[in-house]
């Protein structure tokens, strides 16, 4: 079983070299890194913010070669990741579509997944998120939001979280950051 990451710097071989042997190889995730720009500058982030983004041609050669291997007997969990995803959403959309346009026969059990900042969330994104029962995981630091991450405040995040729990399709979940600068607002994040 393998976990597969795709990023947006790939070199695929020639498609002539591309066919695999049909060997054991079984997926169960596949992810794709989008972008590796972020609208946020997180103190503790270590990502190296450039701005690739991925294209519509890798995401399809992507999921001509590995889709073949995805586990047809266990759910399959396909991800996007960044950088900020969001910005780059025209191409998760894309990809969303060119997997599903391979499942319409087979019927693999996928889950889509997601990891934000949350920012740039759109009433579309979340419709399109919740028509896909996708599984989102929002980057919210608690009450240290506002001292590792500038830009955006506890309020507004809280605002967002209000309005993803409105969406009964989307499975939700947040991923907090505490640093040693900001680990003593651990507990009452927790309580918050």
């Amino acid at each position: 079983i393998i976990d597969i990451c795709v990023y947006s710097s790939i070199r695929w071989p020639k498609k002539n070299k591309m066919r695999p042997r049909r060997r054991k190889m079984k997926i169960t995730n596949l992810t794709f890194i989008v972008t590796d720009a972020c609208n946020l500058n997180c103190s503790y982030c270590i990502q190296k913010k450039e701005s690739n983004r991925i294209t519509n041609e890798i995401i399809d050669e992507a999921i001509d070669y590995f889709y073949p291997f995805f586990r047809g007997d266990e759910t399959v969990y396909v991800g996007f990741y960044g950088g900020e995803p969001l910005l780059a959403f025209e191409q998760v959309k894309h990809a969303v579509s060119r997997i599903l346009e391979n499942n319409v026969l087979e019927k693999k059990s996928l889950v889509f997944t997601l990891t934000t900042n949350g920012v740039l969330m759109t009433d579309e994104m979340l419709e399109f998120f919740n028509h896909h029962e996708f599984a989102l995981t929002l980057s919210f630091d608690g009450l240290a939001q506002e001292t590792g991450r500038r830009g955006c405040t506890v309020d507004e995040m809280v605002r967002l979280v209000k309005r993803i729990r409105q969406y009964k399709g989307i499975d939700f979940e947040i991923n907090s950051v505490f640093t040693p600068k900001t680990v003593n607002k651990l507990s009452g994040s927790m309580r918050f």
